[in-house]
């Protein structure tokens, strides 16, 4: 592996080290408000500057195609209930690969397991929205 493929502790990721690298958690990517504000901000952020990956807990739909239409890969982890815990060993195994410098989440499922994961794997900035209508109104 090239040195330009190394992160300081001498571990591999995937990307360009000139951009910063965020990956963008998110519930499912059927149509939504905040799977709309994810593709909004994705076709607003400069691609030259950031590193987008987005992965989905489950349900990859038309909005995640629109964002691969954008040339910014989606993963869907294929998880089948907020318990699976195959899900999460997955998402885990996916992130510590992808290395990224920001996790940014999205939605009640993947805030409460992207944060949790992000902890484990020291990824140095996680951000989570939460998107809810009222504050007793959490997704499905």
């Amino acid at each position: 592996m090239s040195p330009s493929n190394q992160v300081d502790d001498g571990r591999s990721y995937i990307g360009n080290p000139m951009r910063l690298r965020v990956v963008h958690l998110i519930t499912g990517l059927e149509v939504g408000g905040a799977e709309r504000l994810l593709l909004s901000t994705l076709q607003h952020l400069p691609q030259e500057e950031f590193e987008s990956h987005v992965i989905c807990l489950y349900n990859n739909g038309s909005i995640g195609r629109e964002i691969e239409a954008l040339g910014i890969p989606v993963t869907d982890i294929g998880m089948r209930s907020l318990r699976d815990l195959s899900g999460v060993l997955r998402l885990r195994k996916l992130l510590k690969k992808l290395h990224p410098q920001v996790l940014h989440t999205h939605l009640f499922r993947a805030n409460l397991w992207g944060r949790l994961v992000g902890a484990s794997l020291r990824i140095p900035v996680v951000v989570s929205s939460e998107h809810s209508l009222t504050r007793t109104h959490f997704e499905n």
